[in-house]
C-alpha cells in the first residue's frame, strides 16, 4: 500500500465540512467518473461572479448524494511545467602553430544544410585583452530551428591529453566586433583523455546569428586538443493555468479630474492590467489602486507611463501588479489628467480546485454563501499525489457546467441580530437585586415605624 493510499484513506475518514448545499446560492455539475483518484476543477468567470465572499472561500464540492468531499485550491506553482530542450550543432575546427604568422592564417569554411559559413583571414578581430597567440578556432553553425524556449546556452565539450591554459572567446561569426564572451574551460571529470567543458549564455529575446566564431589564445596547445561537440541548450517554464480577461466599465470621478473608477463583480485574482488610451497626443503617468470594499483605504497596485501620438495607433501598455489581488473596487489616477477614460483590460488567473474522487459521481460544486468552507487535508496529499499520479497539470480536468439554483438568495441573506442572552441575564439579575433591596428597605421602615 503506497503512502498516497494511506493518506487518502485518512482524508476520507475526516468529517465532512460543516457547511452543506443549503448554505450556497448556486450549483454546478461536475461530470466525471470514479476511474481517477483526483480531479482538477477550473473556475470560470460565471463561477467567480457567483462568489459572495471577498476571499472567494464560499465554495463546496459534494458527491451526487450531497456528501462533502475533500478539496482545496491548487497552488499556481503546481501547474508550472519546467521544460528543457537541446540540439547538437555542426562545426569546423582548426589548430594553429604558435609560430604561425597571425596575419596569414587560412580561413575557415563550414558547409551546413545547403549554406556555407565563411571566415576569411580578415574575419578575425583579436580582443585587445586576449592572452597569447591564436592557437585554435572553430566555426559553429546555429540550428535551423532553435528551441522555442527563452533561456538558451551554448555548451562546448573539448578533449585534451593534458590540462590547458587558454583564453577562449566567443562572438557572432558575422560580427566585426572583437569577441567579449569568455569561455572558461573546466575539467568535467578525471579521465583520460581529459574532458573539458565551457558554456556561454545567449542573449534572450534576440534572433540567433548564422553562427559563432570560437577563438582560443595562449602559448602552447596540447596535441590532443580538439572540439568534441557543441550543443545549444534551452530551458523555460510553461504554465498550464488558465486566464480570464475582464473589461470593466470605467466611470470618471465626479469631483476630481483624471481619476477613473471601475468595480469588479467577483473576487477575481487580478495579476495584470492593460491600459489603452482613447485620445491622441498624450503623455501621462497612470497609477492603479484598489481596495476590498468602500470602507477600506486605497492601496497602490502599480503604475505606468502612457504615451500616444495618434488615437488609432495608441499602443496597449501593460503593467504587472505588485502581486495578485481579489479587490472589487479599483481606480486609475492619471497625472497630467486624461480627458477621457482609457480602456482597461484586467487579466485574472483562473484558479483551479483539486478534489478527491470520493462518493458517487457526478459531483456538484456549490458557490455563493456567507461562510467559507472548512479546509480539508488535501494540501497534505499533493506531494504524495504528484509522486503517485504524476505532475498536477496531467491530472484530469473538469469544467463546471449547467448552473442551477441551490438555496438561492436565501443563502446570501444576512442573519438577524441574535438575542444577547448574556446582557439580558445581567439586566434580569440587576432588576432582581434592585427589587430585593427595595423589599429590604420597606421591611426596615415598617420595623422602625
Amino acid at each position: 500500500m503506497t503512502r498516497f493510499t494511506v493518506l487518502l484513506i485518512c482524508a476520507l475518514a475526516v468529517p465532512a465540512a460543516a457547511l452543506g448545499p443549503d448554505d450556497f446560492a448556486w450549483r454546478w455539475s461536475l461530470e466525471g467518473n470514479a476511474d481517477h483518484a483526483i480531479y482538477r476543477v477550473a473556475l470560470t468567470a460565471p463561477l467567480y461572479r457567483a462568489l459572495h465572499r471577498t476571499d472567494g472561500g464560499d465554495v463546496l464540492i459534494t458527491d451526487v448524494d450531497g456528501q462533502a468531499v475533500p478539496f482545496a485550491r491548487l497552488p499556481a506553482n503546481r501547474l508550472v511545467e519546467p521544460r528543457q530542450a537541446s540540439a547538437a550543432l555542426d562545426f569546423e575546427q582548426r589548430r594553429h602553430a604558435a609560430d604561425d604568422e597571425q596575419s596569414q592564417l587560412p580561413g575557415l569554411e563550414l558547409h551546413h544544410r545547403g549554406t556555407t559559413l565563411v571566415l576569411g583571414p580578415n574575419g578575425r578581430v583579436r580582443p585587445d585583452d586576449a592572452w597569447g597567440r591564436l592557437l585554435f578556432e572553430a566555426l559553429i553553425a546555429a540550428p535551423p530551428q532553435p528551441p522555442p524556449l527563452p533561456q538558451q546556452r551554448l555548451r562546448l565539450s573539448v578533449l585534451s591529453d593534458r590540462p590547458v591554459e587558454l583564453d577562449c572567446r566567443l562572438r557572432e561569426a558575422d560580427s566585426d566586433a572583437p569577441a567579449r564572451t569568455r569561455m572558461n574551460l573546466t575539467a568535467v571529470a578525471d579521465s583520460r583523455p581529459l574532458r573539458l567543458s565551457a558554456s556561454a549564455v545567449l542573449a534572450a529575446d534576440e534572433a540567433l546569428p548564422a553562427g559563432w566564431h570560437l577563438a582560443c589564445y595562449g602559448q602552447t596547445l596540447p596535441r590532443g586538443f580538439e572540439l568534441e561537440s557543441v550543443i545549444i541548450e534551452a530551458e523555460g517554464r510553461r504554465s498550464h493555468a488558465g486566464h480570464i480577461d475582464l473589461q470593466p466599465e470605467i466611470t470618471a470621478d465626479e469631483e476630481q479630474a483624471g481619476i477613473f473608477h471601475f468595480n469588479l463583480d467577483g473576487p477575481f485574482v487580478i495579476e495584470q492590467a492593460r491600459i489603452e488610451p482613447l485620445q491622441a497626443n498624450v503623455l501621462t503617468r497612470v497609477r492603479l489602486q484598489s481596495r476590498p470594499d468602500d470602507q477600506a483605504a486605497w492601496r497602490p497596485r502599480g503604475e505606468l507611463t502612457v504615451a500616444t501620438l495618434a488615437a488609432v495607433d495608441a499602443p496597449r501598455r501593460s503593467m504587472l501588479l505588485d502581486g495578485t489581488h481579489r479587490d472589487r473596487n479599483w481606480r486609475l489616477i492619471s497625472d497630467p489628467a486624461l480627458g477621457n477614460a482609457p480602456a482597461v483590460t484586467l487579466r485574472a488567473r483562473a484558479e483551479e480546485l483539486v478534489f478527491l474522487a470520493q462518493g458517487r459521481p457526478p459531483w456538484r460544486l456549490y458557490a455563493g454563501g456567507l461562510k467559507a468552507s472548512s479546509g480539508l487535508p488535501v494540501n497534505a496529499l499533493l506531494d504524495e499525489a504528484v509522486e503517485s499520479l504524476g505532475p498536477a497539470w496531467q491530472w484530469p480536468r473538469i469544467v463546471p457546467t449547467n448552473r442551477t439554483r441551490a438555496a438561492g438568495e436565501a443563502a446570501l441573506a444576512e442573519p438577524s441580530d441574535p438575542v444577547d442572552w448574556q446582557r439580558l441575564l445581567l439586566w434580569l439579575i440587576l432588576a432582581l437585586a434592585a427589587a430585593l433591596l427595595a423589599m429590604m428597605a420597606i421591611r426596615i421602615l415598617r420595623q422602625d415605624g
